[in-house]
C-alpha cells in the first residue's frame, strides 16, 4: 500500500473495500444461498486427499507408514473426514503416513461392520489396537477389499 500513515492507510482501504462491493454486490449473498442449499441436501464441499472429492461420509480406511521396506504397519479405522484423520494420526507419528484405500459406506453401522470384518480377519497380524503389520500379499488384499 502506498501510505505509511495509518488514517491514510485505513481510508484507502474502506474506499477499495466500497469500489469492490459495489462491483460484486451479491457475492456474499450468492455464498450464503450455495451454502444454505448444500446443508440442505447433505453435500460437504471439501476436497479429499490428492484432491479427490470423496473425504466426507462414513469411510472404513487403511493409512501406512511410509519408508518401511518389508512387513508395513497399516491402520484400519473408521472415520467421517479422512483428510483431518490422517492429520491427527501423522501428529502422533514419527514417519510421514499415507492412504493405502477408503470404502464409502452408506451408514455408519455398515462401515462398524466391514471395520471389525477387517479386525478379525487381520487379527493375527494385530500390533496394537487398530494398528496391524502386514506383509505385500495382505496389503494387496486390503487394497483389493476397499477397491484402491
Amino acid at each position: 500500500m502506498p501510505y505509511k500513515d495509518p488514517e491514510k492507510r485505513r481510508q484507502f482501504q474502506r474506499e477499495y473495500r466500497k469500489k469492490w462491493r459495489a462491483k460484486n454486490p451479491d457475492y456474499h449473498r450468492k455464498w450464503y444461498h450455495r451454502r444454505k442449499e448444500d446443508v440442505k441436501k447433505g453435500v460437504t464441499r471439501k476436497r479429499g486427499p490428492k484432491g479427490s472429492d470423496l473425504i466426507a461420509g462414513n469411510l472404513v480406511y487403511a493409512i501406512f507408514e511410509k519408508g518401511i521396506n518389508g512387513k508395513i504397519p497399516v491402520k484400519i479405522g473408521v472415520t467421517e473426514n479422512l483428510r483431518n484423520r490422517r492429520q491427527v494420526l501423522q501428529t502422533g507419528n514419527s514417519r510421514p503416513l499415507g492412504v493405502l484405500g477408503w470404502k464409502d459406506m452408506s451408514s455408519k453401522e455398515e462401515a462398524l461392520e466391514l471395520e471389525n470384518d477387517f479386525h478379525s480377519f487381520l487379527e493375527s497380524f494385530q500390533i496394537h489396537g487398530e494398528w496391524f503389520l502386514l506383509d505385500s500379499d495382505a496389503i494387496c488384499w486390503v487394497k483389493a477389499v476397499l477397491g484402491s
